[in-house]
């Protein structure tokens, strides 16, 4: 499904692959800054009770104007 939806901008599979896990790989580093920051504790913390609570997490992918966004959906 996602190849075929930015199929019209990566026409060559050789470079769609690189940069979708491109924009993974940025996007784990980014999460795991982000959980490993102090001043994200009490964050983390709920995020962490909330999965706990859930015992999965689903991760949405979607194009917004070339940009790639993984969201981890949680009940609030």
């Amino acid at each position: 499904m996602l190849w075929k939806t930015l199929q019209p901008r990566y026409p060559d599979q050789a470079t769609f692959i690189p940069s979708i896990a491109n924009v993974l790989v940025t996007w784990c580093d980014a999460f795991t800054a982000w959980l490993e920051g102090e001043e994200n504790e009490e964050d983390v913390e709920k995020l962490l009770d909330d999965l706990m609570q859930r015992g999965r997490v689903e991760i949405v992918l979607e194009v917004r104007n070339f940009l790639f966004s993984l969201l981890p959906l949680l009940d609030e």
